[in-house]
């Protein structure tokens, strides 16, 4: 957990943090032993004032899950809420906070990486074209030498 970028927090079904990594300590801003003690919802209260909105109550409504808030110390962060259910009853949550302008500039080199590989599938099929009609020109030129028993100088030197 003390190697993950990402932030994770772990919440019970009654709201309470039980796992809070280190990450998360520094995205937040608040000492990991502050957070086990609170619960989703006071961290929800203390969110809105950066744009977050609560909504520990419902299952399927969640404003504020996958979206991107400004934070006064980490500035923006991917922030995605999920239930985790068994047997249809919600048993606690996982909140996972996330660097966004690390994502976009992840997917910036995706789409790079990509266009650059569409670029040297492009250059080969090209290649593979021109080089198609210069090795039948050279075929064409070697049984042209050899049908020509005698070459005079001059035109030997076309040829070969």
């Amino acid at each position: 957990m003390a190697n993950l970028q990402d932030g994770v927090m772990l919440f019970t079904s009654d709201s309470n943090a039980v796992l809070v990594s280190a990450s998360a300590e520094r995205f937040i801003g608040k000492p990991r032993g502050e957070m086990l003690a609170g619960s989703l919802k006071r961290s929800s209260r203390a969110n809105r004032s950066s744009g977050a909105r609560s909504s520990t109550h419902s299952h399927h409504a969640i404003p504020w899950a996958r979206k991107i808030l400004k934070m006064p110390r980490a500035g923006n962060i991917q922030i995605s809420l999920d239930f985790i259910e068994e047997h249809g009853e919600r048993i606690g949550a996982l909140l996972t906070l996330r660097d966004a302008e690390s994502v976009h500039r992840i997917e910036d080199e995706i789409e790079l990486s990509r266009r650059l590989s569409a670029i040297g599938r492009l250059t080969s099929g090209v290649a593979h074209e021109v080089k198609n009609p210069i090795n039948a020109i050279v075929v064409h030129l070697e049984v042209l030498r050899q049908k020509m028993k005698e070459i005079d100088p001059d035109t030997r030197r076309h040829v070969t």
